[in-house]
């Protein structure tokens, strides 16, 4: 029995470790594709609305991933939604780093909605990113506010 606690200790340090870097390195798309794709993908999601083309404009909120167990790669964005150059929309979105090949829009909180209700950015955004955003939605914060 020894033998085999053994035995199974050492192949366990055989094993390559599952370490976050390793995930993000598997889901996010290289640096010469992220763009095309990210832009690819929210245009998609935000065109299912719209009865036309749109364009879509975005500023990442934060460069690099946001990785929490082995889910998939967060990525944080303000985003501005036009037709035929006018604003249709803007607000911050939350997406998912899907195998190098594709985003999923998990969250979208529109500026107005974000004015309505502030605090909801709590549970959907890094507590790191709720100042820009609600500086991006036009609130302002508020001193005893947690945001």
């Amino acid at each position: 029995m020894k033998k085999l606690v053994l035995l199974i200790f050492i192949l366990t340090l055989m094993l390559p470790p599952c370490n976050a870097l390793g995930h993000v390195e598997a889901n996010v798309p290289d640096d010469a594709q992220f763009t095309s794709l990210l832009t690819k993908y929210l245009r998609s999601y935000f065109e299912t609305a719209s009865t036309k083309p749109v364009k879509v404009e975005y500023e990442l909120l934060r460069k690099v991933p946001t990785q929490s167990g082995v889910s998939y790669p967060k990525f944080y964005a303000w985003v501005k939604v036009l037709e035929n150059g006018k604003l249709l929309k803007q607000g911050a979105v939350r997406l998912e780093a899907i195998d190098k090949r594709a985003f999923e829009v998990t969250n979208f909180l529109t500026a107005e909605a974000i004015q309505a209700e502030p605090t909801k950015i709590e549970s959907i955004f890094p507590a790191a990113l709720c100042p820009r955003i609600l500086e991006l939605s036009g609130v302002e914060p508020h001193v005893d506010s947690k945001i």
